[in-house]
Formats: structure tokens, sequence, C-alpha cells
């Protein structure tokens, strides 16, 4: 799937399409710790309180971590 059209001086990018569930699988298919930044748009207010309440613990699992020096990544969040 291309994302980017080549221009001069700049290489295609390509992006990956991946299905699963926000509320038990992303830790699974992303690993701990794996995004600066956790985008999230109106799905949490389809989910119920238990869907998203899962959903927000597998986005934190994502997420990096604030490490001693203050970094860590962001969850932004559309509702």
């Amino acid at each position: 799937l291309p994302l980017l059209q080549g221009q001069e001086g700049t290489s295609s990018r390509r992006i990956k399409l991946i299905q699963g569930d926000a509320t038990t699988q992303l830790v699974e298919l992303f690993g701990e710790d794996a995004f600066d930044t956790v985008v999230d748009s109106f799905s949490l207010c389809v989910m119920g309180n238990r869907g998203a309440l899962n959903c927000l613990n597998q986005v934190a699992g994502v997420v990096k971590k604030q490490s001693a020096s203050g970094n860590g990544g962001k969850v932004l969040l559309l509702e």
C-alpha cells in the first residue's frame, strides 16, 4: 500500500495494516513500550465501560513508559 508518492529527494514509504482487538490484543501484537504516540478516535464511547477500560489498559501497555529523564509516550484520545 503506497503511503506517499515519492517526490524528488524523498523516498516512498509503505504502511502495514494490522487488524486486531484493541481490548485484548495490542500488547500481544506490538509488544510493551512499542510506540511514542498512540492515537484513538471515537472507539471508547462505543465499547461500554468494561471494553473501554480494557482498551485503555492495552494502550497503556504499548505506549512508551516515562523514563528517569522524564521522557515518555503520549496517548491522544478523541471522543
